[in-house]
């Protein structure tokens, strides 16, 4: 199952190649204009591109703007910190857990808790290089360069999406809901072949609904329109799920095939309209009463769709508060703060003591894992080393084996470029696995790119994979072995039921 998931993640899709290519040519020309400038910080500039680089002109604005004030936030943090604790030790590790646990429970009562974790992960990085500069001035001389980094990454992204035309946001959230139901059509051909298909990504549904609302927040869709589309998402998972419980044996092939069928319909008739004379065709009971009602409002979300009448209570978009209506009462968000920041301390410690600096991403992995579910920290470790160890294998294959024969700016950027295209492959990809690309391409940079001229030297590369490694033991210990029960989801689920 996880091999033809894997494999199914993979697989083209309309508008797939487009994105790879221009996140691999915004990070070739991030590339070769610090190169040239002699920059700093390269392998990180050309990183960032992947991170901004979004799949539509609003979000790449959107994040433009929030990685400015992420950047922002953090530099106000870490000088905070320098000013006051310099030259006193044990003040300054106080000062850091403070901040950690504070941007900790913030990330995890704030329904956007993005802006804290960049925050933190820019904290995490500026903790290590404060251990490694003998004055304040040369810390103020790192965090500026990164400030830097900013106008030129945010510019090249902004000139690659305009020359590789800007995706719509409309048109994006189209073929997002298109791309939606012909996976669910293919699933249920396969339970009709008496197949277990692979399972539908839940985060890929709620990333649309997110998406249709911020764009009836932004005025590309009416109220109305976002409601609508959020209610027929909303049914299409439903319609998966009872699918997943009733497995492929749960009701006749004919069944299957006649859902698939209304699934094709329907996306035709998105994609097109509806044929003069045709309508939908839906399909008859089941026998199984919970699918026949999903079926039964999903119909009438369609025709409410047709009439231009309101959406029912699954189409609701009701605008978000900042905080979680109990963040000052539920004792597990404490606990969660409380948590990752004594993994995060605790690697930072582990570090420190063994004077080991090699291994810093061990407090970023502690950072950008900890997740409010406890399922999707898992995921996204396993992402995360998944990532690093491919990309860390190809970077360090080009290096010895290709590199050395090809020595010559021609042949880096060669490099760069197959990798950056099947690093940005993955990236531009489903959800499910988009975050190994991320990582993907942080190794192969890490490894080609970390000073001006090439490196024989595997020591970086091998200690940021045990970094990695050991920031995942420290949250395992935190969240899993000696507190299971760590991830109360009861503020949250309060807020989001009427979205699943």
């Amino acid at each position: 199952m996880l091999c033809r998931q894997i494999w199914q993640d993979l697989q083209p899709t309309p508008g797939r190649a487009r994105d790879a290519w221009k996140v691999t040519t915004a990070a070739l020309c991030v590339c070769l204009f610090m190169l040239s400038t002699s920059m700093p910080f390269v392998d990180l500039g050309t990183y960032l591109v992947f991170l901004l680089a979004q799949r539509d002109s609003l979000r790449v604005r959107m994040m433009l703007w929030g990685s400015i004030a992420v950047a922002g936030l953090a530099t106000i943090l870490v000088v905070g910190v320098m000013k006051v604790a310099w030259d006193i030790a044990w003040l300054r590790l106080l000062l850091w857990t403070l901040v950690f646990f504070g941007g900790f429970f913030f990330m995890r009562v704030v329904i956007e808790p993005d802006l804290f974790l960049g925050a933190l992960v820019i904290v995490a990085l500026c903790t290590f290089i404060a251990d490694q500069v003998p004055l304040p001035n040369l810390l103020l001389d790192q965090v500026g360069w990164l400030w830097a980094l900013l106008p030129v990454v945010a510019g090249t992204v902004l000139l690659t999406d305009w020359l590789f035309g800007r995706s719509p946001p409309r048109r994006t959230l189209q073929k997002q809901v298109w791309g939606l139901l012909g996976r669910v059509e293919k699933a249920m051909r396969e339970r009709a072949a008496g197949r277990t298909p692979v399972p539908l990504d839940s985060e890929e549904i709620h990333d649309a609904i997110e998406r249709a609302s911020l764009l009836g927040k932004a005025g590309m869709l009416s109220k109305n329109q976002a409601g609508r589309c959020a209610e027929i998402l909303r049914g299409l998972q439903h319609l998966e799920t009872r699918a997943e419980q009733l497995g492929p044996t749960g009701c006749p092939p004919a069944q299957w095939d006649a859902i698939a069928d209304t699934l094709s319909a329907l996306c035709a008739f998105l994609q097109r309209g509806p044929s003069a004379g045709q309508a939908i065709p839906w399909p008859q009971a089941s026998g199984d009463p919970e699918l026949d009602a999903i079926l039964k409002n999903l119909r009438e979300a369609v025709d409410r769709m047709l009439s231009g009448s309101p959406p029912g209570p699954d189409g609701e978009l009701d605008p978000m508060p900042l905080l979680l209506p109990d963040w000052t009462t539920n004792p597990a968000y404490l606990s969660f703060a409380f948590r990752a920041t004594a993994a995060t301390m605790g690697t930072y410690l582990f570090m420190s003591l063994t004077h080991w600096n090699g291994i810093h991403t061990c407090m970023i992995t502690c950072v950008v894992t900890a997740l409010t579910s406890l399922d999707g920290q898992i995921r996204k470790q396993n992402l995360r080393m998944g990532g690093a160890v491919i990309g860390a294998i190809i970077g360090v294959g080009a290096l010895l084996f290709v590199l050395p024969r090809y020595d010559s700016l021609l042949g880096l950027v060669t490099v760069l470029t197959i990798t950056s295209f099947a690093a940005a492959w993955v990236a531009v990809g489903p959800l499910r696995i988009y975050y190994a690309g991320y990582q993907m391409a942080l190794a192969v940079y890490y490894v080609l790119l970390a000073d001006h001229h090439l490196s024989t030297e595997l020591d970086p590369i091998r200690d940021r994979l045990i970094g990695i490694f050991v920031g995942i033991v420290a949250m395992r210990a935190a969240f899993v072995w000696l507190a299971p029960s760590s991830t109360a989801e009861k503020g949250r689920r309060l807020l989001m039921t009427n979205r699943q």
